[in-house]
């Protein structure tokens, strides 16, 4: 981690995105979206790549405001991605920052974890529905939920639908 948050001052909204071989959705994000600001998720195994990718991001004009690296290939992974992805959003005030999770990209386990990071902390949400088509799904599931909600009150609000 770079432990950028210090130019957190000038920031209303950063959008966490999982980065791995294909990058087509990061681009329709940016596009789509008018993203300034991102933290980068990648897998130590794309460590190289997503840095030469954070620079063409910086040359474009987004604020790269940190990468977390993380192995999405062992037993511990999940939680080790979450307590990652944790840690570098409780470094952006919540009440000043928007923070949006895009749920495309990286490894399945990657987007699992982001999923409950944003499940966590009530984050709206992105998915690109393909690379061909220009069509992102805005997922605000997760606004809706309160924290003090218990796991069964979160049950209950999914069995009877929305």
């Amino acid at each position: 981690m770079n432990g950028m948050c210090k130019q957190s001052a000038n920031i209303s909204k950063i959008y966490l995105l999982n980065v791995g071989i294909s990058k087509e959705h990061i681009e329709k994000t940016i596009l789509s979206l008018n993203i300034e600001n991102v933290i980068l998720f990648s897998s130590v195994q794309m460590r190289d790549d997503t840095i030469s990718y954070a620079g063409h991001l910086k040359e474009i004009g987004l604020n790269v405001l940190d990468m977390v690296f993380v192995d999405p290939f062992t037993e511990k992974s999940v939680d080790e991605m979450i307590q990652s992805m944790l840690r570098i959003v409780d470094q952006y005030p919540s009440d000043d920052i928007e923070i949006i999770a895009g749920l495309t990209g990286g490894t399945n386990l990657m987007a699992i974890s982001l999923g409950i990071v944003a499940f966590i902390k009530g984050l709206r949400c992105n998915y690109v529905l393909n690379k061909d088509a220009d069509f992102i799904i805005s997922i605000n599931t997760f606004e809706k939920l309160s924290p003090e909600m218990t796991l069964i009150d979160v049950e209950s609000y999914f069995k009877g639908g929305f």
